[in-house]
């Protein structure tokens, strides 16, 4: 399966709304880094923490490497991708 986002694709988020599976969210990676990722809920968990999944599971790394997200890491869930966005010309 290919990548469901692209390089240079812009995503809007809500931070409110309360991730449920299939959703795309936008989370800080478990590892204590400052890197962000982009992944998909395929589970909600019992203690509340997600486990997500990449859409491109045969190169993409998730939860089945870093283990469950918990939610407080959640930075918001994905509610609109622009593709290819065009700039705005003066």
């Amino acid at each position: 399966m290919l990548p469901t986002l692209e390089p240079g694709w812009f995503l809007l988020m809500d931070p409110s709304r309360v991730p449920a599976e299939g959703q795309i969210v936008v989370a800080r990676h478990p590892d204590g880094s400052s890197t962000v990722v982009v992944k998909r809920v395929q589970r909600v968990l019992d203690d509340h923490s997600l486990w997500v999944l990449s859409d491109n599971v045969n190169t993409g790394t998730d939860s089945r490497h870093f283990g469950p997200i918990r939610a407080g890491e959640v930075l918001g869930v994905v509610t609109l991708v622009l593709d290819h966005p065009r700039r705005a010309v003066v």
